[in-house]
């Protein structure tokens, strides 16, 4: 049987230990926070693209519908562009996407928030990544 005795070295230790678990929760907190930067950059990228839908009147101006499912849908008031946000919820949690009362419901008939989720993904794991190895000085 093994047992581990307290000594100055292992008091060292186990503060390093304590030490690199607060700045990995740094850097993973930091990096999706980067993260939500970069996806609502893009969410609001894709609202901004030429639509390829029918063209309609709005206000006296051109407008084009979305068509395909998963693009954004077309920029008409502004209202729900300005709500497009992210939030991080402690270090290992973060969420996007619009906070409008209509934004669900446009979710539902055209997922186009999940699919810069899952575009983006590989993107936010890379923020994630560096911002972890940023904190720890690798």
């Amino acid at each position: 049987m093994m047992a581990i005795v307290e000594s100055k070295v292992n008091r060292k230790i186990f503060l390093g230990i304590n030490r690199s678990e607060m700045n990995h929760r740094k850097g993973i907190f930091f990096g999706l926070h980067d993260g939500g930067i970069e996806v609502t950059k893009e969410l609001k990228r894709r609202m901004e693209l030429p639509k390829t839908g029918r063209v309609y009147f709005f206000r006296g101006r051109a407008i084009t519908a979305s068509k395909p499912p998963d693009e954004a849908p077309a920029v008409r008031s502004g209202r729900l562009y300005r709500s497009v946000s992210y939030r991080v919820r402690g270090p290992y949690e973060m969420e996007f996407g619009e906070r409008t009362p209509y934004a669900e419901y446009l979710e539902k008939t055209r997922p186009h928030v999940s699919a810069v989720g899952r575009d983006k993904a590989i993107d936010v794991l890379n923020s994630i990544t560096d911002s972890v190895n940023k904190e720890i000085n690798i």
